[in-house]
């Protein structure tokens, strides 16, 4: 029997070869996903949903909230295309031209933001929360901007502890605030970036920058030689002679 990460491997593995022959191709923005993997086509966007996630998708598909937010053109219209016992796959409208919020204009980062909240509340309302809040999930079809990442909407309530308040403070207000004040230069380096957590606290030892740039040897798991050879190089430090055999 073949383990579970073996077996999303290989079923990876089919979901790409079957989108690449149907000439869709996986963007190089697209982020570890737990809901599924979105695959780009010529006029339009199809995403392979999980199977840990799919109850989950078609509860989401059939409430009123996804209803709602479809018809105040909030989400793309979104279909299934096709449903086994071991495959869901849903068909998303695409945007004619994409433009990432880097290059929006001021009333294009305002509009946007105020969407962003406003789709919040709006989940809110029927028991559903978005996980992200940061604005690369926002894309404008013409002059209205939508939500495009399916994965960010989940069930149950909001807690002000997650993800979406500080993503929301930081990648959306604070650009719109400091743009307002007439500071676009540090507006726009908030609105590109795209480092973890810049201008927040560090809650944990894996978002500190001593762990990303001075730790890396703990960032992955090492064996038995490569910790042998380290004791050596460190009993090696007080005796300069033997310092050419590091």
């Amino acid at each position: 029997m073949l383990y579970q990460s073996e077996m999303e491997t290989e079923q990876r593995m089919r979901e790409v070869q079957e989108a690449v022959m149907q000439g869709y191709m996986r963007p190089t923005r697209h982020q570890v996903d737990k809901t599924g993997v979105a695959y780009i086509g010529q006029g339009n966007v199809l995403r392979y949903i999980s199977p840990e996630a799919r109850q989950e998708t078609l509860e989401l598909l059939n409430s009123q909230l996804f209803v709602e937010l479809v018809e105040k053109k909030l989400f793309p219209s979104t279909r299934i295309v096709e449903e086994s016992s071991d495959k869901l796959v849903l068909q998303h409208d695409k945007a004619a031209f994409v433009i990432y919020p880097g290059e929006w204009s001021f009333s294009m980062l305002k509009k946007a933001v105020l969407t962003l909240l406003y789709i919040a509340e709006l989940c809110g309302r029927h028991g559903w929360y978005l996980q992200d809040g940061h604005l690369w999930n926002m894309v404008f079809f013409g002059g209205s901007p939508m939500l495009v990442d399916f994965g960010s909407l989940k069930k149950g309530e909001q807690s002000t502890t997650q993800t979406f308040y500080w993503q929301a403070l930081v990648y959306a207000f604070l650009p719109l605030l400091l743009w307002s004040e007439g500071d676009f230069y540090l507006a726009n380096r908030l609105l590109t970036d795209t480092y973890p957590r810049r201008l927040q606290p560090f809650p944990s030892i894996g978002n500190t920058p001593i762990y990303q740039n001075r730790l890396k040897m703990f960032r992955r798991r090492r064996g038995l030689p490569y910790w042998s050879k380290l004791a050596c190089n460190l009993c090696m430090l007080p005796f300069p002679p033997l310092r050419k055999y590091q």
